[in-house]
């Protein structure tokens, strides 16, 4: 079993919208924590995918896709502009 299997596995869930629905529907689901892993640990398995419970909560917590710097400036509302000489900060005068 293996923390990168899990990792990939949260990937693939992300990726894909129908199977994001079955394990958005297991999770919330009223049943126990174990009950829950072990409904989604078997779709994984099918899947090609072996991890523990402990495995699988490690890789939610880890971030999925980093944002590169220029989609983080659109996240930002920030406008990217190859001279970086030429960013100021608005209303301090200050060079970035």
């Amino acid at each position: 079993m293996s923390l990168q299997n899990a990792i990939e596995f949260v990937d693939r869930v992300q990726s894909d919208i129908y199977l994001s629905n079955s394990i958005n529907e297991v999770v919330s689901n009223s049943w126990s924590k174990v009950k829950k892993f072990e409904f989604i640990a078997s779709i994984a398995d099918s899947m090609g995918y072996e991890f523990t419970l402990d495995e699988w909560e490690e890789a939610l917590l880890m971030p999925v896709n980093e944002l590169d710097e220029d989609e983080l400036l659109n996240v930002a509302g920030g406008v990217h502009r190859p001279d970086r000489s030429q960013l100021h900060c608005k209303g301090f005068g200050m060079q970035i």
